[in-house]
């Protein structure tokens, strides 16, 4: 009985074999790389299951970076402030002087003057009138006086020759400096030099040379 067993599945077997190698026009998707010359390597695909695209939006690089918890928030707030308010914005900063809201008329308020019928000099004193010239005079002669009675200074040579100035030599010497803006030289003492190829004999006509240098040593404002 156990012989006739062995017998039956060795038929069996070779029953199998000749019907595979027999079986010539069964296509079994088994290509013969050695016997068919059209074979070419790169065109066979292994059918793994695997998606053949690739979603753009999903980042590579992201699989080797560490996971991180958006749901945490900083504790930024442990962090003491600096409380050291040099050369940063603060508000309500002792000291801050008060801003008092605008009450004038804004615009231009061409009713002051008559602007058709009115001098050049009429249109500075709108900007730099008699008291504002009084005042600078005033605070530059005392600011002179001071230095004169100081220990250190008395002795240089524009406070021991100075003199007291007058409203009439305060606006010449703020005509001067008017015409220097207009016309620009290398050095103060071009705008007084004899020279023919740069004089210009308008700020000698108003002031002396030392005269204005020592005008604009002492000027002060307060």
């Amino acid at each position: 009985m156990a012989e006739q067993k062995r017998r039956t599945r060795t038929n069996i077997f070779h029953t199998l074999i000749e019907t595979q190698s027999s079986d010539e026009q069964l296509d079994l998707g088994v290509v013969d790389s050695d016997n068919d010359p059209e074979y070419n390597c790169e065109e066979e695909v292994l059918d793994l299951d695997v998606p053949q695209t690739i979603d753009s939006d999903v980042d590579q690089s992201d699989e080797s970076e560490p996971e991180v918890d958006l749901g945490t928030e900083l504790e930024v707030s442990a962090v003491e402030p600096d409380t050291d308010t040099t050369n940063k914005w603060t508000e309500n900063l002792d000291g801050f002087p008060t801003m008092y809201p605008f009450s004038g008329e804004d615009g231009l308020n061409l009713n002051m003057i008559d602007i058709h019928n009115c001098s050049e000099m009429s249109i500075f004193h709108l900007f730099m009138d008699h008291s504002i010239m009084k005042l600078i005079k005033k605070e530059t002669n005392d600011y002179a006086a001071e230095l004169a009675h100081s220990d250190k200074q008395k002795n240089m040579a524009v406070v021991k020759s100075w003199k007291t100035l007058t409203i009439n030599e305060m606006y010449g010497f703020i005509l001067i400096l008017l015409h220097m803006g207009y016309l620009t030289k290398p050095c103060i003492s071009d705008y007084w030099t004899l020279e023919d190829f740069c004089s210009s004999k308008f700020a000698a006509k108003i002031l002396k040379r030392d005269r204005f240098r020592a005008i604009l040593s002492m000027l002060h404002f307060e």
